[in-house]
């Protein structure tokens, strides 16, 4: 675990030399100190049944984690993974990486969510929320292939019709799963 001044940059992945960074943000992602973390393979969790819905923010190893939970994954109804669209760590996971793992083993993107804009704006405390346009990160959202949802038992649609209804407050694709 890298330890920085900053705990939002506190993470897993090592963070960005300061001079890739905006400057708004360098002087908090210094590490402080690296701590060793015990770590296990997804596909070497004993007794984990299923696996509906697997979130992984942006400063996870997100491409570690899936390439090593490929069984774990196999019947997972959703995945909430948080991509960088502004890098601000070493092997944070981006779009095309994330989207082109989910469609090789059975998942279809279908939507952002929760998107994270950064300011170019110096702080003032005369503006109560200066405006921030610059897309930082978003959780990017995968459901099965046409194919596998085709496929799916009818409590597997039921629960994926759940999550994405009473979480995302999505609604056209619940009515879909459950018609």
């Amino acid at each position: 675990l890298y330890a920085t001044l900053d705990a939002q940059f506190s993470a897993p992945l090592e963070p960005l030399p300061a001079e890739q960074l905006p400057a708004s943000e360098r002087s908090g992602a210094a590490v402080l100190t690296r701590l060793p973390i015990n770590t296990l393979r997804l596909d070497d969790i004993e007794g984990l049944a299923s696996l509906d819905w697997l979130i992984l923010d942006e400063l996870a190893d997100a491409m570690a984690v899936l390439e090593n939970g490929v069984k774990a994954l196999a019947n997972t109804l959703l995945l909430q993974v948080g991509v960088a669209f502004q890098p601000t760590h070493q092997r944070q996971p981006n779009f095309a990486e994330v989207s082109h793992w989910a469609s090789r083993h059975g998942f279809t993107f279908y939507r952002l969510n929760n998107p994270h804009h950064r300011s170019l704006m110096p702080e003032r405390d005369d503006i109560a929320r200066p405006q921030a346009t610059q897309l930082a990160n978003a959780d990017a959202l995968f459901i099965p292939s046409p194919q596998r949802l085709a496929s799916l038992e009818n409590e597997q649609r039921q629960r994926l019709a759940f999550i994405l209804d009473s979480v995302f407050g999505i609604h056209d694709l619940p009515y879909q799963l459950l018609a």
